[in-house]
């Protein structure tokens, strides 16, 4: 098997090159995966609050307050886009598109760069590409593809430079990456200076001069550039508090293998929503944070057997430290801040930054440690095998109906283009649609707005229980109450989120 190239010189034979065909193959499917579902999956509730806050007035409205759903790249690019292309799926989501094209470019290019032609870097592009958390929001019209692909453009580039390949002009591609990945979303500002950190600490020589022409290289750019599109928002914001998240690393390690493994319900091997399934996920959970010390040791040793520096190391060693750098220094901020003022750890998109650098620094140790030979080769051989069966875990859950923490609203655009073609048969009527769960009513209103639904007004947030029935009720099952059944009849139901559309009786 080949599992990489031996130096890094060396060119690809015929083993190699079917790796890499079979990796190109992969970030073709999984493109062709992401633009289906961008065209065919119903709109969510914060993709509708992107559209109904962003899409129109100008980009003024980008600077105007600072809010959770404020991506502000995002928000610059949405206008233009539903401009262009009109009130769609596909208009609104373009954006998100052109981000993932750019990440799954860019995952290719780093994982043929750290990892060479073999098993362990399609194991790698795998794990960046497949893993139904990243999918999610790779389509989703928010700023997270963005953020992903110009924070791996930047790590791919950063890599270049740590082996030499090219001057500080190379550092500013750098800068602009990691600046255009933290106006993508804010959450991505933190492992990006954690990995400028780690590649400073350990590539500049003491020469003062040398050290900040670096420094000014690489910070200047994207710190103004983050700044200047930041900045206008944050300073109109009314005190910024979240509580969103979770209380503990453990907790934190649940999440994101959970969303990764049983993101979306399966049957393969062990049913996920069964009691073995939660239990091994909560064992997983705990192999996390050992594999992030053996990682941790890893680079320690990377560090004190190659006192060169960087350029000394072979490029998966590199993207070891780099990468278990910025996990271990992220973690170290949560834990600090989590201790100093009671803020809560990363939770699914929160933490998404995350899986990316754990899902390189793995595979890029594991490929270390098989040609290092010994001992190390079986037990590389072993970890592969286990990243085999999370990828096979991975592909069984793929799906293209809707995504898993916006699952409510799965059914908004079937409701709405059911009461347009009923009211069709009728001129002029004017007919009241309403919501009894207010998480469904943004997504409602954009279709509202798409199948240029004039005999509907705007849906209100809430439920008015005092005024008249309204003609159609969009309804949630926990929220159908025998009071509410005997005045509305449902005429649909949509499979996948369970919610129903019910009229007048």
């Amino acid at each position: 098997m080949t599992v990489g190239n031996q130096d890094d010189g060396a060119r690809t034979e015929a083993p190699g090159a079917a790796w890499s065909a079979a990796g190109l193959l992969l970030i073709a499917a999984v493109a062709v995966l992401c633009i289906y579902r961008a065209l065919t999956q119903a709109i969510t509730h914060d993709e509708a609050l992107t559209w109904q806050w962003y899409a129109s007035g100008g980009i003024g409205r980008a600077f105007a307050s600072y809010n959770a759903n404020n991506h502000v790249l995002y928000s610059l690019l949405v206008g233009p886009s539903v401009s262009l292309f009109g009130t769609t799926e596909f208009a609104l989501r373009l954006p998100a598109i052109l981000g993932t094209l750019l990440y799954l470019v860019s995952a290719w290019r780093l994982c043929r760069l750290a990892l060479g032609r073999g098993a362990f870097s399609l194991i790698a592009l795998g794990l960046l590409t497949l893993n139904p958390l990243v999918l999610d929001f790779l389509v989703a019209a928010r700023g997270y593809s963005l953020a992903m692909g110009f924070f791996l453009w930047g790590l791919f580039n950063l890599m270049r430079w740590l082996g030499r390949e090219g001057s500080n002009g190379l550092l500013l591609r750098v800068s602009l990456a990691f600046g255009l990945s933290t106006v993508s979303h804010l959450t991505f500002a933190l492992p990006s200076l954690a990995v400028a950190l780690t590649a400073l600490a350990w590539a500049v020589p003491g020469d003062k001069r040398h050290f900040g022409r670096t420094l000014l290289c690489l910070a200047l750019p994207g710190t103004a550039l983050a700044a200047a599109l930041w900045l206008p928002s944050m300073l109109r914001a009314e005190g910024i508090k979240y509580v969103y998240g979770r209380e503990s690393l453990l907790l934190t390690s649940i999440d994101l293998v959970t969303r990764s493994l049983a993101h979306h319900e399966s049957e393969w091997l062990i049913p996920t929503a069964s009691q073995r399934f939660i239990a091994l996920v909560g064992v997983a959970a705990r192999l996390v944070g050992l594999a992030l010390v053996l990682l941790s040791l890893g680079v320690l040793r990377v560090v004190m057997n190659r006192p060169r520096g960087p350029s000394a190391c072979s490029p998966a060693e590199r993207l070891v430290v780099l990468a278990t750098c910025a996990l271990v220094f992220s973690l170290g901020v949560f834990v600090a801040a989590h201790n100093l003022i009671g803020a809560l750890y990363p939770t699914d998109r929160w933490g998404l930054y995350m899986v990316l650098l754990f899902s390189l620094a793995v595979p890029a140790a594991l490929l270390a440690g098989w040609r290092a030979g010994g001992w190390r080769r079986p037990a590389s051989t072993f970890g592969g095998l286990v990243l085999c069966v999370a990828l096979a875990q991975f592909v069984v859950q793929v799906q293209t109906t809707h995504f898993a923490v916006w699952i409510l609203d799965a059914g908004s655009r079937r409701f709405m283009e059911l009461v347009v073609e009923r009211e069709s048969r009728f001129e002029s009527r004017t007919v009241r649609l309403e919501a009894m769960h207010w998480r469904v009513v943004p997504s409602l209103n954009f279709y509202r707005a798409s199948l240029d639904a004039r005999s509907i007004p705007e849906i209100p947030m809430q439920w008015d229980t005092d005024a008249p029935d309204p003609d159609y009720l969009v309804v949630v099952p926990q929220l159908f109450t025998e009071d509410v059944r005997a005045r509305f009849k449902v005429i649909d139901t949509d499979p996948v989120s369970q919610t129903s559309l019910a009229v007048r009786r």
